[in-house]
């Protein structure tokens, strides 16, 4: 164990929650697995065979509502991060998504999260 714990939630522990939310809510929505390391390159080159793609939003909702009638892309960072921690490729599959009709929005945490989504019309 290390002996100075982090302090913030990772990206993981906010997920749980948030997923938590909106099965409660009724939301058609799943989460996309993309992060995280991979031990070596094989599975890495297995999973990226198998359709894996850089920069695909963490979580998508199908779901429409009425700021986001085509669905949600919502990029999940930890609570203490900035707009800084969102990386290159994760703005271009942010905006991919967004082109095709989804609203995309990074938020901080999954009470974040969900304050976002209250703004876009989904009711929790």
């Amino acid at each position: 164990m290390s002996p100075n714990p982090p302090t913030t939630p990772s990206e993981l522990s906010e997920q749980l929650p948030l997923a938590k939310e909106l099965d409660r809510a009724g939301l058609d929505w799943f989460h996309v697995p993309n992060g995280g390391s991979r031990q070596g390159g094989r599975e890495g080159a297995l999973l990226k065979s198998a359709g894996v793609k850089a920069g695909v939003p963490g979580v998508l909702i199908l779901s429409a509502s009425s700021g986001a009638p085509g669905g949600t892309a919502l990029e999940l960072k930890r609570t203490d991060g900035t707009l800084a921690d969102v990386a290159r490729e994760q703005w271009r599959g942010l905006a991919r998504v967004e082109a095709k009709g989804f609203r995309a929005i990074v938020a901080f945490g999954w009470r974040d999260a969900i304050e976002r989504l209250r703004s876009l019309g989904y009711v929790f």
